[in-house]
């Protein structure tokens, strides 16, 4: 709706090859957290350097926030997980906004139920918008 144009179909042939994409974005994605997951828990149980982690947990949360929402809606214009990084970081602050109205509704008890839709709505939006601007 935000658009005005109508998804394509996707036939047989198209939508296995989707799902193997989609796949393999997916374990990028998972691979790209464990490579910063292990850095960052290393910062965590060094004494002294660990006063910076919470800091460096809570920028990682928005930015993976960002990446995991504006999935949505670049995944359904035929972008993955590459791609989705290029656009967070050519649109950085908006991402960064998007990682930190998620991760503050995320942490606010019974509000964050609404989180997920309010999420994927945002970035909607905010792909939308870029993609008007660009």
């Amino acid at each position: 709706m935000l658009t005005g144009k109508k998804p394509e179909d996707i036939n047989s042939d198209g939508f296995f090859k989707l799902i193997s994409r989609t796949i393999a974005s997916e374990l990028q994605k998972i691979l790209y957290a464990i490579k910063w997951f292990i850095p960052l828990i290393i910062i965590t149980l060094i004494p002294g350097i660990n006063i910076i982690a919470p800091f460096l947990w809570i920028l990682f949360s928005v930015w993976f926030f960002a990446l995991e929402y504006n999935d949505y809606p670049l995944a359904n214009r035929g972008l993955f997980f590459e791609d989705i990084k290029t656009h967070n970081r050519n649109h950085r602050m908006r991402s960064l906004g998007l990682g930190s109205a998620v991760f503050i509704i995320t942490s606010i008890p019974v509000l964050n139920f609404l989180a997920m839709p309010m999420a994927v709505a945002g970035a909607t939006k905010s792909v939308t918008k870029t993609d008007a601007v660009t």
